[in-house]
C-alpha cells in the first residue's frame, strides 16, 4: 500500500527519502515479529478445540446474506458493530 500510496521520487527527481525511511521501518518490524515468532509454540487445547468443530457452519447463501447485512450495517453507521 505504502508503495502506490506515495510517490517514489520528489519534484526534480529526487528520491523521496521520507518514504524510503518509512518502508525501511516497516520491513524492520516485520522482521522483528517473525523473529519474536519463533520462540512461541502454541499447543492446541482440547475444550477450545472441540467447541470450535462442534460450532454449526454456515452455508455459502448464509454467509453471503450475513456479510451483506454487516456491509449495510457499516455503511449506515459508520463502523461495525463489533468494534469495541
Amino acid at each position: 500500500m505504502l508503495e502506490t500510496a506515495v510517490e517514489n521520487y520528489l519534484e526534480g527527481k529526487q528520491i523521496n527519502y521520507s518514504k524510503k525511511n518509512k518502508e525501511y521501518r516497516v520491513l524492520t518490524d516485520i522482521m522483528l515479529l517473525q523473529a519474536a515468532e519463533e520462540n512461541y509454540c502454541l499447543e492446541p487445547q482440547l475444550p477450545f478445540t472441540a467447541w470450535f468443530w462442534a460450532v454449526e457452519r454456515l452455508s455459502e447463501d448464509d454467509r453471503c446474506i450475513l456479510s451483506c447485512q454487516q456491509n449495510t450495517s457499516t455503511r449506515t453507521t459508520g463502523h461495525s458493530q463489533h468494534q469495541e
